[in-house]
């Protein structure tokens, strides 16, 4: 590697998970690509397992570790990576996921090539706690297909990245969806929006807030490689398990104006629609299970509107039935079933191709 290679800085942000974080740090060692600095914190007092994990590994000059001193909350310890270095370039690792060894070139190189772009992102793969790779997580509301396998690779400018996240619906009900393990940042993208993950931002994904911010402003780039395994701790933060079909209401409230403010003119394809009635129907199925027949009504309406093709959806006619029988007990056994089948995986085959 040329010592004209310009520097990358990496955070890894830790937290009571030592088992990992030593397979975290080799991938990050075996890079082809070797100016680079890696900075873990740990969101806590230090001392423990988790120092006792990284110390071995802290002879090589480039890594030092670091603790808060006190549990900061996750956004906080992702911001302090993040301020940690001055390096032209940003990355960012869990404690528990692992890098392909040209992860670093390849970004750098892209980056490198596209001085306008403010961040490169890529597809991922998902293993277990145990390394085995995950084929399929049986989530109704997460896309089948990886992002790699749907989005162009190329470099996508503000009005163009918004559509395609929509378009191709990536992240399904979750989008936008931007997997941090595949991003690669450039520091005067991120000073400009402001280098911080925002723990105020009242939904899950505050890490993608930050790299929407980017992408509003500058171009993005894709790869169309899966060169970064993120590790998934099943049942998943992003089952349906967790969130009410009225959170996303508010989810793809807030993202649709925030883009058409920043973005004033844009058209969102008829995909959005499609997402946002599928939240609606959600939302009607929770309300049908607490009994509330007329708000379950109220947001059928909402997603026919939004969606005519919605009427052929058999979760509207699972919704139109319940409110006939007063079947909220039966709506609530049948989702907790689906949600039950939503928690087993589907794992490749070891000579399957990724």
């Amino acid at each position: 590697m040329s010592t004209s290679s310009p520097l990358v800085d990496i955070g890894m942000p830790a937290y009571r998970r030592p088992n990992f974080i030593g397979e975290a740090i080799e991938s990050v060692l075996a890079q082809n690509y070797t100016n680079w600095r890696l900075v873990v914190s740990e969101n806590g007092p230090g001392g423990g397992d988790v120092e006792a994990a990284v110390r071995p590994y802290t002879s090589d000059p480039r890594i030092r570790f670091s603790a808060t001193g006190e549990n900061l909350g996750a956004a906080a310890n992702w911001t302090r990576v993040l301020q940690a270095g001055t390096a032209p370039y940003f990355t960012l690792i869990q404690d528990d996921d692992r890098w392909d060894p040209d992860f670093l070139s390849r970004r750098v190189a892209f980056l490198e090539r596209n001085r306008s772009c403010g961040f490169v992102w890529s597809g991922e793969r998902k293993m277990d706690q145990h390394g085995r790779e995950i084929a399929v997580e049986r989530t109704r509301s997460l896309p089948v297909k990886d992002v790699a396998d749907v989005l162009a690779e190329g470099l996508y400018a503000p009005r163009d990245f918004v559509q395609a996240m929509y378009q191709h619906k990536v992240g399904g009900v979750h989008t936008p969806a931007i997997c941090s393990v595949g991003v690669m940042s450039r520091r005067s993208a991120l000073d400009a929006v402001g280098s911080y993950f925002d723990a105020d931002y009242p939904y899950l994904y505050w890490d993608v807030e930050l790299y929407m911010r980017m992408a509003l402003r500058f171009p993005t780039g894709f790869l169309a490689v899966r060169d970064v395994a993120q590790r998934i701790h099943h049942p998943s933060l992003t089952s349906e398990w967790d969130f009410d079909g009225e959170h996303w209401i508010s989810y793809h409230q807030h993202h649709s104006a925030w883009f058409r403010r920043a973005l004033p003119g844009l058209e969102l394809p008829r995909q959005f629609d499609q997402i946002f009635a599928e939240v609606y129907i959600m939302a009607a199925l929770d309300a049908l299970e607490r009994d509330d027949r007329r708000k379950c009504a109220s947001y059928l309406r909402r997603a026919i509107r939004r969606d005519p093709g919605a009427l052929l959806n058999p979760r509207v006619s699972l919704a139109a039935a319940g409110m006939l029988v007063h079947g909220s007990h039966v709506i609530a056994r049948a989702r907790a079933a689906r949600r039950r089948r939503s928690e087993q995986l589907a794992f490749q085959s070891p000579g399957e191709k990724s």
